[in-house]
């Protein structure tokens, strides 16, 4: 897998220059190309090198869309993500905080899934700060909701669980730990 990652990188990589070439640089193929760049850095560890690249799709995406636009909020997830990784976590905290606020909504097109992950990505941020009376019951509700959507895909679901088990881990809560442990194996659907 990784070698198809790398692979899909490089080839990212080469595009982009060719976007801003052709197209110029404030374009939705471009701010796709970055955030799928970035995305695949991440996927790679490499998250310092992804954070800029996304921080620019946001600057296209918002002068080209409305600020709750999919694309905008999007792209403002995975850099709440990328921001967590790089030790960031108050600057991960507002932008996750945004992102919740506009997919907790009634008419928002995404599913229980993104905000799921989204509310444990602010969980993890908060309890990075010590604000666990906010974390924990996201982290929690955020497990509840992956869990709930079927659709939901094994490696995301096992990231919202391993946040759940370092959370418990580093305010050494062994059994809630052990506890979320446990669901790291997948519900089977009947």
């Amino acid at each position: 897998e990784l070698d198809k990652l790398d692979e899909g990188e490089a080839i990212l990589r080469d595009l982009i220059p060719r976007i801003q070439a052709s197209q110029g640089e404030e374009n939705l193929l471009l701010g796709n190309a970055l955030t799928s760049r970035a995305l695949v850095l991440w996927m790679l560890n490499r998250s310092a090198e992804a954070e800029p690249l996304n921080t620019r799709a946001i600057a296209i995406f918002r002068k080209l869309m409305p600020d709750n636009h999919p694309l905008v909020v999007s792209a403002e997830g995975t850099q709440a993500h990328l921001l967590l990784a790089n030790n960031q976590p108050a600057e991960a905290e507002k932008l996750a905080r945004r992102v919740v606020e506009i997919r907790s909504k009634p008419d928002w097109v995404g599913t229980p899934s993104q905000l799921g992950n989204m509310k444990s990505i602010l969980g993890t941020a908060l309890a990075a700060q010590r604000k666990d009376a906010e974390a924990e019951p996201l982290l929690i509700e955020g497990f509840r909701l992956i869990e709930a959507d079927p659709r939901t895909s094994k490696r995301r679901r096992e990231e919202v669980v391993e946040r759940l088990v370092q959370y418990y881990e580093s305010r050494q809560n062994a059994d809630q730990a052990d506890h979320w442990r446990k669901q790291r194996i997948p519900r089977t659907n009947p």
